[in-house]
């Protein structure tokens, strides 16, 4: 006969008593419930096992919450107001066309436009204009590439492809008081004077110091019969540029026309001083003197310069 196993045990090396028999229900064969606590379990295991378990629950909880916040981060980033269709739009942009600013490094647009400035000061104002296309094509919204551009066409005599760029550049940056100045030169080539005045106007407005856009004024001044404006404009150029070598023989020429010859005489020995070999000057100069000397000699004395 086999022996039968005893129904209750000797104390565990917890000290604790393990309780047996009973039902699937949990009730011993009296009927009475058995307490049971739901860390038994618990209780009967070793240190090591007690660690593990609690190691590996951290290790879930861990990697579980961090891939809750990846993917809110990502959430947030694609669906923020006004970030997804701006993220969208810059990669159709630049897909779309091969040559946008973006798929062309700064540094290379910038070696571009030096290239083509050497160019223009030295000449070649076909490969100025080359270059000044492929920083274009780059970059079609730089407004300086736009202007050199200009400069390249007007130097060749395409003058109506130069307005273009000019007003191009402006159109971009619409207070760029050079391409003012320079496009009021073009115009007034042109013929279209009162043009010409607005933007050498409008670029004085933005730099009232501006000597070169004040020479240009008069200028034009002089050509629609604006005599003392005229002057008065050279005076102003002069004024912001004592070294301007142009300003001080326009206003010499003003000053021959109002009759002031010895006051013209120091504007012409200026413009020698600082451009020895301005022919023009020197031919003025001589004229200035002749007339001076016609005038003493007809009793009417020396004129009075021009105040200053």
């Amino acid at each position: 006969m086999p022996k039968s196993k005893p129904s209750y045990r000797g104390p565990l090396k917890s000290g604790r008593p393990r309780y047996v028999g009973g039902n699937e229900n949990g009730r011993n064969p009296g009927g009475r419930s058995i307490a049971k606590s739901p860390y038994a379990f618990w209780s009967h295991w070793s240190a090591w096992k007690r660690y593990a378990l609690l190691a590996l629950v951290t290790a879930l909880a861990l990697v579980v919450g961090g891939a809750i916040l990846t993917w809110e981060r990502n959430s947030q980033s694609v669906r923020a107001p006004g970030n997804a269709r701006a993220a969208d739009q810059t990669l159709t942009d630049s897909q779309s066309n091969p040559n946008s600013v973006n798929s062309v490094n700064p540094s290379d647009l910038h070696e571009l436009q030096i290239n083509a400035r050497k160019a223009l000061d030295s000449g070649q104002f076909e490969e100025a204009a080359t270059q000044y296309r492929k920083a274009l094509e780059s970059n079609p919204s730089n407004e300086d590439a736009h202007f050199g551009l200009a400069l390249s066409l007007a130097r060749q005599g395409r003058e109506d492809e130069a307005v273009q760029e000019y007003e191009e550049a402006l159109r971009l940056m619409p207070n760029y008081a050079e391409v003012h100045n320079n496009l009021g030169n073009l115009l007034a080539k042109q013929g279209k004077l009162t043009d010409a005045i607005e933007h050498f106007q409008t670029a004085l407005k933005i730099n009232p110091d501006y000597a070169s856009a004040f020479n240009n004024l008069g200028t034009v001044l002089a050509r629609q019969g604006q005599f003392d404006q005229a002057r008065e404009s050279f005076e102003k150029a002069v004024k912001a540029s004592p070294d301007y070598a142009a300003a001080h023989y326009n206003l010499g020429n003003s000053l021959m026309r109002e009759r002031n010859p010895l006051a013209a005489i120091r504007e012409y020995e200026q413009v020698l001083r600082l451009q020895p070999d301005f022919q023009q000057a020197t031919k003025s100069l001589a004229a200035a003197r002749e007339q001076a000397a016609a005038l003493q000699n007809s009793g009417n004395g020396p004129l009075a310069p021009t105040p200053p």
